[in-house]
């Protein structure tokens, strides 16, 4: 669960709204016996970008998804996209169909803004996981109306309920056999 700093609209902050929606998403994940979570942060404590992956890394996860919210300076960007590095070489699931397995899943389960998903593989994360990985940004934390919307706590567990709709039919589509 990302804890970027970027304030919003009001009180908003980004890192907030990530641990929110992180919440929500452990009741779903944590409430199907087929899926096994591992978490970066459940709190609000600093974790770094290097133990973060670390996390990942060590327990051999099938993929990491990292939730975040975007910012920019122009507040009338707004919308949905999910960053991914290039691996599309891997065999199996890569980073590329986990990303438009969750950006589709979030974007028809909210109605919003599709920015599509991008190759970053300048983000650190993404670089240095050693599988499939991606950065979900549901919004734009700097715009007045997602930021009216991520703020609100049954905007945020549908945006959990996406995402955890979406890692379930991941599973469906590229099944561990764990």
């Amino acid at each position: 669960i990302g804890k970027g700093l970027a304030p919003g609209g009001g009180n908003l902050q980004e890192k907030d709204v990530n641990l929110a929606i992180g919440n929500f998403a452990r009741a779903y994940l944590e409430a199907d016996p087929n899926i096994k979570v591992y978490y970066t942060r459940q709190d609000d404590t600093y974790v770094s970008l290097q133990a973060r992956t670390d996390i990942g890394n060590k327990v051999e996860a099938d993929f990491f998804v990292s939730i975040h919210n975007n910012a920019n300076e122009s507040s009338s960007i707004s919308g949905s996209e999910t960053l991914y590095f290039k691996d599309a070489d891997r065999p199996g699931l890569n980073s590329v169909e986990l990303a438009r397995i969750l950006q589709n899943r979030i974007v028809a389960a909210l109605g919003l803004f599709n920015r599509g998903v991008k190759d970053d593989n300048g983000l650190f994360i993404l670089r240095n996981s050693d599988m499939p990985a991606i950065i979900l940004e549901e919004g734009f934390v700097t715009n007045v109306n997602d930021s009216k919307k991520l703020g609100d706590p049954i905007y945020q567990d549908a945006i959990a309920k996406a995402i955890y709709e979406g890692i379930v039919e991941t599973f469906a589509k590229y099944p561990t056999g764990r």
